[in-house]
């Protein structure tokens, strides 16, 4: 563990695996954690809100709810409890945020009136909000961006698994900013011989690793859930990774990324991973079991979400990503896997290396758009 004299406060908004046995390694190098739960219910502003309490009443329930939160979870003993989101932002220099996606904007907004342009936000965040426009997403450090006055954001990505890491197993996570700064203030509270901190200034490349990751390893579940073996496996990761170089070139991401941890090596966590969800998931489609969409387990409702807004902008942008269409035709429309499968296989090949493709090649893939078009929704 690198070695500080006086070691900044480490602050982890929400409640996220990782964030956990970040808090084990921040405690071990000396520096104090502090925490506040996303789920804490925010102190009313009227008496009939209040049920006749005073807000400086609520606020104190409030920081109970958190001291509660914290205390049920499985944060490590040493941890403190923030008293309201203003503590966490006025101690913390860099605060981690872990909030589900679709709570992260609510979350900024209640942080914003806090926050300073030095403070660093580092983001955990594995999916991408929906906004019903064009584009139809936004990724979290954009959302970091409209709510506050925040410029300096990261993304920890990679395929650490948080259990391996508590247990002192080799890991290893990429951190993603263009800010050298922000990377410097990770390592020197968490990198340790153990837990490898690479880094890379592509940002939107490890975001968007992280949001399409859990399409790839539905299709994995797919490829096993139909007794297809390894070699099978490997060529559904391989391409994934194409497609995602494909899909962030229009955003500016560097494809190189998706050839390191937030790319083939969150794909290879998942695939070795007998428990994943989505690799379950794909699985247990092949069943013929229906997938809940309208109530989706929140472990699987990012992913899923993701998903759904990646596969409508590679349509409306006409970005060859047969897996990813494929996958969504299987989820979102329950199209027969089988007539899917028959589809991806009859795609043409090209150069391995290519990430535009002509249209020779794409012309099978776009039968796997929705019914009525490729470029609708």
């Amino acid at each position: 563990m690198s070695s500080m004299t006086n070691p900044p406060t480490v602050g982890f908004v929400g409640s996220r695996a990782l964030w956990h046995a970040m808090a084990e390694l921040a405690l071990a190098a000396g520096a104090p954690v502090l925490i506040f739960g996303d789920e804490t219910p925010k102190a009313p502003t009227t008496k009939a809100k209040t049920n006749g309490k005073s807000p400086k009443s609520s606020a104190k329930a409030n920081a109970k709810a958190n001291a509660k939160a914290q205390a049920t979870s499985e944060w490590p003993k040493g941890v403190k409890a923030a008293k309201s989101v203003k503590q966490l932002c006025e101690e913390c220099p860099v605060i981690y945020l872990g909030s589900p996606t679709d709570g992260a904007r609510a979350v900024l907004q209640s942080m914003g009136p806090h926050l300073r342009p030095d403070h660093m936000i580092v983001h955990h965040t594995r999916g991408l909000e929906d906004h019903g426009e064009k584009p139809p997403f936004y990724r979290v450090s954009e959302i970091v961006r409209q709510e506050c006055c925040v410029k300096k954001i990261a993304v920890i990505a990679g395929a650490v698994r948080p259990d391996e890491l508590r247990q002192g197993m080799p890991s290893a996570c990429v951190i993603a900013s263009p800010y050298r700064d922000v990377v410097h203030k990770v390592r020197a509270v968490f990198g340790s011989p153990v837990f490898h901190i690479y880094e890379t200034e592509d940002l939107v490349g490890a975001e968007l690793g992280m949001a399409l990751t859990p399409a790839y390893a539905i299709a994995i579940g797919l490829v096993q859930g139909m007794g297809f073996g390894a070699g099978t496996t490997g060529f559904i990761a391989t391409r994934a990774v194409s497609e995602m170089a494909r899909f962030s070139a229009p955003m500016r991401g560097e494809p190189a990324t998706f050839a390191g941890l937030s790319g083939i090596g969150e794909l290879l966590t998942a695939a070795l991973r007998p428990d994943h969800p989505f690799v379950e998931l794909g699985r247990t489609r092949v069943k013929g079991k229906d997938v809940p969409l309208e109530n989706p387990a929140p472990e699987l409702r990012e992913g899923l979400t993701s998903l759904r807004l990646a596969a409508a902008f590679a349509r409306n942008n006409a970005i060859f990503t047969p897996i990813l269409l494929g996958v969504d035709a299987v989820i979102h429309e329950g199209r027969p896997i089988a007539e899917v499968a028959r589809h991806l296989l009859a795609v043409g090949t090209g150069h391995e290396k290519e990430i535009r493709i002509d249209e020779a090649v794409r012309s099978e893939a776009w039968r796997l758009a929705p019914r009525g078009g490729a470029g609708k929704n």
